[in-house]
């Protein structure tokens, strides 16, 4: 279990943010099941990653799982401010 966060921002084209996040620091790759982006800081690994991203309509859904996950989610926090005119960044809080 991990910290969830919805980031909501304009953007052209899924294609160009697929790019975006997968230039990133960390990046490991896409999880096949359910198209979560991966990120691990200290390199590709099994299991739990550090970051799971994941592309919605809005914007994206993030899940800072733990280790380095909070300075890789600040890297993915300030690529999009930019890239993008506004970013808004909510905790999700499912209780």
């Amino acid at each position: 279990m991990g910290f969830e966060y919805k980031i909501e921002f304009e953007y052209d084209s899924e294609t160009e943010l697929d790019q975006l996040l997968r230039r990133l620091d960390g990046f490991d790759g896409v999880e096949t099941q359910f198209g979560g982006y991966r990120f691990c800081a200290d390199g590709p690994r099994e299991g739990m990653p550090d970051v799971e991203v994941r592309i919605q309509a809005a914007g994206l859904y993030a899940c800072v799982y733990g280790g380095e996950g909070s300075r890789l989610f600040r890297d993915l926090i300030g690529e999009l401010l930019a890239e993008h005119d506004r970013v808004t960044v909510a905790k999700l809080d499912w209780e």
